[in-house]
């Protein structure tokens, strides 16, 4: 009925606020409608604007991509790159699959057969292998590979490269070191970078056998410092094991600059691994494609070394096959700096207006417009940005204020009297009911203990009863019944004293342990005769805390006697004094109805009862002021009070004291006490 009359009473204030909100809402949606529109046409304005900007600058990368020369070699692409600023890390993809940057190459060596050419050096060849590794004849096999570079003519570089690199090694299983040194070392001097036929520079075999042959320490260091420097100054096919020998004369390298080298050079060929896969991709992408371009322009958008790159791709330019690729890298830099500003020139922007190019891992705050650079790229735009970095939303807040500020701070002002109004009302209406239910319930509490001390003090008036037991059950009656009466009148009086801002507290320093136990030991009978299950857990060792002990034994009485108002049939109540941290505690613990969560809000609001377990509609007896003066007692104290609750098991009232810093030395021993409860 409570919700039914409350729905009643918020129907008027339901219909003032339609009549009123609704023709304002009308005249604001009128004029906001309005500033749409406007929003709308500066968005479409900054948008033609940034496609604009957009254009100018991708037409000037193009002109300077196509203005590019067919490098045919890393020296050419060096070239290219120190010509261009806005260009970085250039490089040519072969038909074949020949890769080559400004360093490195790879599956561009073409493999050398140093037999090929000499059928009768390749004879002689065949005849010393044939003594070195079927016979193990290792004297004739030396005689054989020295008739074998006696046939080769001076011009015949690879061939006699071979042949000597095959004495040295004959000459190294015969160990003979010294003789074996020397044609290592004249393997060197006479290779000027030629390649054996697996692709590896005659130069490198010799220095690799030279390290192994080092007659010591220092010599083999030198060596192996000789070969990082050949392998840093002549690259050769990174196909043909070159990043592996790096990667071993990168582990051994002591000189700082030469590790640095290293790094450049094996970043070089990451570079290259990169390359593979993007323009494999690319060509998958384009096979398909008919009539395609003579000199198609593409490009491709990655994240490397955990920054936004962005490489142009080119096909069948001059110089280059048709199926050939010219790549590289377009700095981010020039192209949102010299490039953007080359595009600017020929577009007003005004005075409050700035573009930036925007890449993927740029974030942006509140761009005009954002048109993408190159239609294969997303992610990389022109952004139009207003200087005081505001949004359109935020350009067009001066007109919205201006069309809405009167009918939505009008409206704003009259809805809030209204609900202020209801709320003001609305408490009024619950405070009168709870103060009626009040005097109702008070009435019936004074009742029952006025009418049991009448009832048994005109029965002992009486004379009937002459049995002494029975008569001193009836004097108990009696002195409970008075002290109930007592309780429930020094509760109406604090309530009182508390409105009226004239509550006291006589706080002293007084031994927690015994108030407690002053208080349960009042009320043990009364759980005795009501057939209550008692556990306490006091401590011997006393608990000094600053407190009002009569304040604190009447929020202690208001607890026991919510423990017997809401406990049905498992009566227990647990009473525990502890000490946790820089704070005392008293808990009180039932098995009663408990609390659901929505009446935890309320239950220390005066008046306020919690509905009963077995009806939603009945409340319990009561004043409903015990708790409220519990937690001001409580916070008079500096203290608070903490309740656990599950509806159907129990409640757990817990009083938590501030402990006083001034006592230090008790405070370490009451701690030492609960640790050894604990």
């Amino acid at each position: 009925m409570r919700g039914i009359s409350g729905l009643a009473a918020g129907r008027p204030l339901l219909a003032v606020l339609v009549l009123v909100l609704l023709p304002g809402s009308m005249l604001g949606y009128f004029g906001l409608s309005g500033l749409a529109e406007r929003e709308d046409a500066m968005r479409a304005s900054y948008a033609a604007t940034a496609a604009l900007v957009r254009d100018r600058l991708a037409d000037h990368l193009t002109r300077l991509e196509s203005a590019l020369p067919s490098p045919r070699n890393p020296a050419e692409l060096r070239r290219l790159q120190s010509t261009n600023a806005w260009l970085d890390h250039p490089f040519r993809v072969g038909s074949g699959g020949c890769i080559m940057t400004v360093a490195l190459t790879a599956g561009c060596a073409a493999a050398q057969d140093p037999l090929a050419d000499s059928p009768v050096f390749a004879a002689r060849v065949a005849a010393a292998e044939a003594a070195e590794f079927e016979r193990g004849d290792l004297n004739a096999a030396l005689a054989q590979y020295r008739e074998a570079i006696a046939v080769v003519h001076g011009s015949a570089t690879s061939a006699r490269l071979f042949a000597l690199s095959r004495i040295a090694r004959t000459l190294f299983k015969l160990k003979r070191p010294g003789e074996a040194s020397a044609a290592y070392q004249s393997l060197i001097d006479e290779s000027d970078g030629v390649l054996d036929r697996n692709g590896l520079p005659y130069a490198v075999i010799g220095l690799v056998q030279l390290a192994a042959l080092g007659e010591t320490v220092d010599r083999k260091r030198a060596v192996e410092a000789q070969l990082l420097r050949f392998m840093v100054d002549r690259p050769w096919d990174l196909d043909n094991g070159y990043r592996e020998y790096l990667a071993r004369g990168r582990s051994a390298a002591t000189d700082t600059a030469l590790v640095n080298r290293v790094d450049a050079l094996q970043a070089e060929a990451t570079e290259i691994d990169w390359i593979r896969d993007a323009v494999t991709t690319w060509r998958s992408a384009q096979s398909g494609s008919a009539a395609l371009p003579a000199a198609q322009l593409t490009h491709v958008a990655t994240v490397r070394a955990g920054r936004p790159v962005l490489v142009g791709l080119r096909r069948g330019t001059a110089g280059l096959g048709t199926a050939d690729i010219l790549g590289y890298e377009i700095r981010p830099e020039s192209l949102g700096g010299t490039m953007m500003i080359d595009a600017l020139k020929e577009v007003s922007l005004g005075s409050t207006m700035r573009v930036a190019l925007v890449t993927p891992l740029h974030q942006t705050a509140h761009p005009l417009a954002e048109p993408a650079v190159l239609p294969e790229v997303p992610g990389w735009n022109v952004a139009l940005f207003d200087r005081e970095g505001r949004s359109i939303e935020q350009l067009v807040r001066r007109e919205r204020w201006t069309y809405g500020a009167l009918v939505i701070g009008m409206l704003a002002v009259m809805a809030m009297g209204i609900v202020v109004a209801s709320r003001v009302s609305v408490r009024a209406t619950e405070l009168a009911r709870l103060q009626t239910e009040f005097v109702s319930n008070v009435s019936h509490e004074l009742k029952t203990p006025l009418a049991l001390i009448r009832m048994f003090g005109e029965t002992l008036e009486s004379g009937v009863v002459i049995d002494s037991a029975t008569r001193q059950e009836f004097y108990g009656i009696i002195r409970r019944e008075s002290e109930r009466l007592t309780q429930l009148i020094n509760n109406v009086l604090d309530i009182g004293r508390i409105d009226r801002g004239m509550k006291g507290y006589n706080l002293r320093q007084e031994d927690l342990v015994e108030v407690v136990r002053a208080a349960l030991d009042a009320y043990r009978p009364l759980f005795n005769r009501l057939s209550f299950r008692v556990e306490a857990a006091l401590s011997d060792s006393p608990v000094p805390v600053l407190m009002d002990p009569e304040a604190i034994t009447q929020a202690l009485v208001n607890m026991f006697q919510n423990v017997i108002t809401y406990s049905a049939a498992a009566r227990f109540v647990g009473v525990v004094v502890g000490i946790r941290g820089g704070d005392a505690w008293v808990s009180v613990t039932d098995q009663g109805v408990g609390i659901s969560r929505e009446h935890l809000t309320r239950i220390f609001d005066r008046y306020y009862r919690v509905p009963d377990a077995a009806s939603a509609t009945a409340s319990t007896h009561g004043s409903g002021l015990g708790l409220a003066i519990v937690k001001h007692a409580m916070d008079a104290h500096r203290g608070r009070v903490d309740i656990e609750s599950v509806v159907g098991k129990g409640s757990v009232f817990t009083l938590v004291f501030p402990l006083e810093t001034d006592n230090a030395p008790d405070v370490a021993r009451r701690r030492g006490y609960e640790r050894a409860r604990a």
